[in-house]
């Protein structure tokens, strides 16, 4: 069972860290732009 708990943990934290990085691409690119 614990098994199973860390695989959900480190899927949450995959797609948590895929969507922060995505995040972050979308921001530095609308800066790029402004300046």
């Amino acid at each position: 069972m614990k098994s199973t708990y860390d695989k959900f943990l480190l899927a949450v934290q995959r797609i948590f860290c895929c969507q922060l990085h995505v995040a972050f691409l979308m921001v530095g690119h609308d800066e790029s732009i402004q300046i």
